[in-house]
């Protein structure tokens, strides 16, 4: 089967999308293993921990195992993400953060404290973020013959 160089763009973007895909795997690993540095108790005290670190996990295992190229199952991963982080909020919540704010001492900085007390809010950022490149890879698998 002779190939277009439309074909080979398409294999390559398709090709770029699973690669991208890593960065939801590692991110999550990254941010599990994050929230363990300030303690290994904190793996049955802090459940984010364990949630990102099955859902990288999973990830890891299913981008092992498969190729990428059914959009509608690519699509089901995306959702099902989605919908892991959503059970996570809607049952533990969002992660407290690990300086709590007093307006009376400020010992470490303003700008230190700030951003501690963000942290939180950058993880159900980034939980959410993580999900672009499965929805990218689910958009260009469609573009892809399932036989290459």
């Amino acid at each position: 089967m002779k190939t277009t160089k439309s074909s080979k763009i398409q294999r390559y973007l398709f090709e770029d999308k699973v690669s991208a895909v890593r960065a939801t795997i590692i991110g999550n690993l990254l941010m599990g293993m994050i929230i363990l540095f300030a303690g290994w108790d904190n793996f049955t005290k802090v459940p984010q921990t364990q949630f990102s670190l099955f859902t990288g996990l999973i990830l890891l295992i299913i981008f092992m195992n498969y190729t990428w190229k059914n959009p509608e199952v690519n699509w089901l991963i995306s959702i099902l993400y989605l919908g892991g982080v959503v059970v996570e909020w809607l049952t533990v919540g969002i992660p407290k953060s690990p300086m709590p704010f007093r307006a009376d001492t400020m010992d470490k900085g303003v700008l230190f404290e700030m951003l501690v007390n963000l942290l939180p809010y950058f993880y159900v950022s980034l939980r959410v973020l993580f999900v672009i490149p499965l929805i990218g890879v689910s958009i260009v698998s469609k573009n892809v013959d399932a036989e290459d």
